[in-house]
This record gives C-alpha cells, structure tokens and sequence, in this order.
C-alpha cells in the first residue's frame, strides 16, 4: 500500500515489482521537483480549472494502480502459500479483513483530494471570472476607471462645500482639482473594491454598508487597507453613470449609490453587479487610484464567513452591549454582550462587533471593520484553511459576488508567503483631518487632495509612512499588535 512494488518482490513475483517500484520512482521525481518550486507557486498552478481537472483524472488513476498493487501482492502471497497445508478459515478471514482495511485506507486520502479538487473546481468556476469574461468585461469597461474617465494631470469635481459661521450655514458650488490619477502599473499591483452590503432578512433594498479598498503589491507583499465613510456625500461620478442617473455629483450617502445603481442595469458590463461596477468608478475617482475588481458580500454571508474559518479572535477594547435585529429568517433578535480583552467571536458575535454604533459613531464602527478582515488574514494559514475548507467554500459559493478573474488569484498566493500580517496597513478618511464641510444634506465632503495624497503617500512608501505616523496608543484599534494580532 505505502510502496507499490515491495508486496510483489517479497511474494517472489519481482518482475512485476521492479515494474512497479519503477513507476513510484518516477512518481517521487516529479514530485520533488514540484516540491522544489516551492508551496506557492504549485498552489497557484493547482488552482486553474483545466489544471484541477487533469489532477482529478490523475488521482484516479493513481488510486487504480495503488489498489491493483495491493490486490496483487495479496494474490502473489496467497499463490506462494498454495503449496503450504490449508490453513484455518480465521487466517484466511483475517488477511481478507487486513487486506479490505488496507484498501480502504489506500482509499481515504485520495477520496479526501478529489472531494477538495471538486470544491475547488466548482468554487472558482461559479464565482470567478472565466478568462472569456475577463476579456469582454475588460474591453467594455476597463476596471481602471480613473485613468479612462478623466483627463490626466486634474479631475474636476463639481463639490458642495459648507461655510460655517456663529449663525448661518451657507452652501456653494466649487470646483476642485484634485492630484493627477496614481499609476500602480499594469501587473506590480492587485486592488480590489471590498463592499459589505446590508442586505438580508426584513430589509428591503441593499446599501453598501462597509467600503474598503485592499491593494496588494505584488512585488513586496504590503497591504494596505482603505476605508471610506458611508456617510460621505458629494462624490462625482464617472461619465457613463453620471449621464445615466442624471448628475455629476450624487450627493446622498455613498453608501446609497450601491442601491441606486441596482436601478440602472444598463450601467453593468454582461451579468455583472451594476451597484459594484458604479461603486468601483466612484471609489477610484474619490481615491485616484485604478481599482481593479470588487467583491461583494451581505449581512448573512459576513456570518456565514466568519463562521467558516471558526470564528475570529479580537482584542475588544471596549465592551459592546447591543440588541440587534434578526439577520435570518426565523432568527429572533437577540441582546449580545461583548465585554473588554480578547475574545473570540463567532459570526453573529462578529458582525456585531463590526456593525454596532452603540456609544460610539459611523468611524469607530469603520476601525472594528478592518480589525475583523485582518485578523480573519492573520489569524489563518494554509494549514488552518485546509481544515475549514469545505465550508468555506459554501459560504463563499452562497455569499460572494466579485469579478475577480481566476487568473488573478495566482497573483495573490504568489505573494501570500511575503505579506507581514504584523504590518498590514489600515487608513480611514474619517474627520476631522479629512473632511472640509457638509452639503446641504448634512453629508460629510471628504478634502479629494488630502485623501488622495495619503494614498499616494501610503502606496508609494508604506513603511515610511507607518514610521510617520505611529498607533495611538489611547486608540488600541488604532494598533496592529493590539487589535489583530492577538492569540487565543
């Protein structure tokens, strides 16, 4: 069973054994060199459909001539034992229940493969990107919407900002040029639209209640991580969307842009999520940086994620008690009570921690977000993700929407062995650095030249930046060490 070959040779047919010990040493050169290549490169030629298909048929056939070299050595020690007197039935039961128990364990491991070669297949099939569909979206739309919808060097902004005295408030009309668009090139750097929308049981519509941005470079492996309030206003859209909804500017709540896109199919390239497509254009204008991809999640799937990797550890700096309404159907609300130090979360306990306003306002709620997504980053290795694969795989097959190409996520497990969790990145343009006035809807305007030269500043020099700018040690969401990087 562990060396195909060795029960012939020892049952005297050493024909056949040499034949077979042959094969296995060919089998263990192959993979030695695979082996050589190192773990991320193989994971990320493993992870092609075409490439998971033919492993599919090889661990078939595999797994044929490890039970055929078992049942033969078997068949070659029972013909040598021919010429010996009978010998009792509970012998010959015995080595028929050894030999069934060694099938059977020959068997496990590659059923285990092609169950995980099968989830693998179907996940990146049905969620991600085809390369047919990578080229047609491309071509209709380039994800790099800043640099195809504003003249290089300025963006014009048609902007509503507020003046404020001890008795009026007052609104204008400006115009704001902001820096000219970042080029992160075309293959150094991978950025995606992260959008966690409130969608689920006894909630009409969806609204994009979580925005971050996470850029990956793919060179050196930093991330960064951008959040950008819901309640930010006054954002310009970009052409096609700006002709379609009737405005330069929307300026209700960026978090509604989501919802009021999803009224405007046209805007979507093929199948594709017209909010997520509008939501990328304008974050990418708001930060000057293309953005590449998006991916979409709701309330339920947040759960269901959290859930599938077994929870999360946080270090709680302050405790939250909060009752909060059903996020499924049949669920009743419930009251969570999260007090201080580290804790370990499940999903629902999680996206509370992510979610509350309780004592605290729209910002704070965008720091426990990011200490969620990173800790989920830092707190799971490959090993960890091996066991909890299957059912991740579900949550994400159940609650995932992006556009990401399958080809792309080679990229990130290229560079996932040189990311320093310790040092992940979390920038928030919240106020009052990064804000001017208020429209006269009494949403935030975000200063376009501050937010967009902090990410110039952060992408071009990520540690000088950390070097500039500490974590404040009155503010432990502020730190990595002590909001992710925390153990059980």
């Amino acid at each position: 069973m562990l060396v195909p070959g060795t029960g012939q040779i020892a049952a005297g047919a050493r024909r056949r054994g040499h034949i077979m010990l042959a094969v296995v040493a060919l089998f263990l050169v192959v993979g030695v060199f695979i082996a050589l290549q190192g773990l991320d490169e193989v994971i990320a030629f493993v992870i092609q459909p075409e490439v998971l298909l033919a492993l599919l048929g090889f661990n078939v056939l595999l797994l044929a001539f490890r039970l055929y070299a078992a049942v033969d050595a078997y068949r070659a020690a029972g013909a040598q034992y021919s010429r010996l007197p009978d010998p009792p039935r509970w012998q010959v039961a015995l080595a028929g229940v050894g030999l069934a128990v060694l099938l059977l364990l020959t068997l496990a491991p590659h059923a285990v493969f092609g169950y995980y070669a099968f989830l693998s297949h179907d996940l990146l099939t049905t969620v991600f990107v085809t390369d047919e569909d990578e080229t047609s979206t491309t071509t209709s739309s380039p994800p790099s919407s800043v640099t195809s919808t504003s003249t290089p060097g300025t963006t014009p902004t048609r902007l509503v900002s507020t003046t404020t005295s001890s008795s009026t408030t007052t609104t204008s009309s400006t115009t704001t040029t902001t820096l000219p668009p970042l080029d992160l090139g075309d293959d150094e750097r991978l950025t995606v639209l992260l959008l966690g929308t409130d969608a689920g049981y006894g909630r009409s519509g969806a609204r994009a209640d979580t925005i971050m941005v996470a850029t990956v470079d793919l060179k050196t492996g930093a991330v960064v991580l951008f959040g950008v309030p819901r309640n930010t206003g006054s954002v310009a859209l970009g052409e096609r969307t700006a002709e379609a909804m009737g405005m330069d500017v929307y300026k209700n709540l960026i978090s509604s842009l989501y919802f009021d896109a999803q009224n405007h199919p046209e805007l979507a390239v093929r199948e594709g999520d017209a909010g997520a497509q509008v939501m990328r254009e304008t974050v990418s204008k708001l930060l000057g940086i293309p953005i590449d991809y998006y991916a979409v999640v709701d309330l339920n799937g947040f759960v269901d994620l959290v859930d599938a990797f077994g929870g999360v550890t946080l270090n709680v700096p302050e405790r939250i008690w909060v009752r909060m309404a059903s996020f499924t159907k049949g669920e009743d609300a419930r009251v969570y009570d999260i007090k201080p130090g580290v804790r370990h979360l499940d999903g629902h306990e999680a996206l509370t921690f992510a979610r509350s306003r309780t004592g605290t306002d729209d910002y704070h709620r965008m720091q426990r977000q990011r200490c969620v997504i990173l800790a989920l980053l830092y707190q799971n290795g490959v090993a960890d993700l091996a066991l909890k694969f299957p059912d991740i795989v579900g949550a994400v097959k159940d609650n995932l929407k992006t556009d990401i190409p399958i080809d792309r996520l080679a990229d990130l497990i290229r560079v996932r062995s040189k990311v320093e969790t310790g040092e992940m990145i979390a920038v928030g343009f919240t106020p009052p650095d990064y804000v001017t006035g208020r429209n006269e809807l009494g949403y935030n305007i975000l200063d376009l030249e501050l937010v967009q030269s902090t990410v110039r500043e952060v992408v071009e020099d990520p540690q000088g930046w950390l070097a500039a700018h500490p974590p404040d040690p009155k503010d432990p969401l502020s730190s990595p060490s002590d909001c992710w990087e925390v153990e059980d």
